[in-house]
């Protein structure tokens, strides 16, 4: 087995990623809304009404969605926020918590990678 340091800067294919890596995000104030990059509040809609039809019929995505019509409701576009989706993930996932038996620590971990991915996509695409 191979470990790879935080310090390694060496890139990796496109969509494939060390196992344990640090991830930020800077999603704000909108300043780039004008090259086209979404709002924060915009990503998690965008996806559930399949705006971007390259990702709609996705693995990647339904896993999100599954997961998302699941554990959170939502009507009259009141969509859950980018934050509350990623807290309530990196707290299971931190206290080491399976959901349920249908979302196993492993899937969590897969539908946190999966979320990642979209964003990336989407940003990456927008701008």
């Amino acid at each position: 087995m191979t470990t790879v340091s935080r310090t390694d800067r060496t890139l990796a294919p496109p969509m494939q990623y060390r196992g344990e890596r640090d991830i930020l995000f800077v999603l704000g104030a909108g300043a780039s809304r004008a090259d086209g990059s979404p709002l924060q509040a915009d990503i998690i809609p965008s996806l559930i009404r399949g705006d971007q039809s390259a990702i709609r019929d996705s693995e990647v995505t339904a896993e999100v969605l599954e997961f998302l019509e699941r554990y959170y409701a939502w009507g009259d576009g009141d969509y859950p926020t980018l934050e509350a989706v990623f807290a309530f993930l990196d707290h299971l996932i931190h206290e080491e918590r399976a959901l349920s038996s249908d979302y196993s620590l492993t899937r969590l971990r897969a539908i946190k990678e999966s979320l990642v991915r979209l964003i990336f996509y989407v940003t990456g695409q927008s701008s």
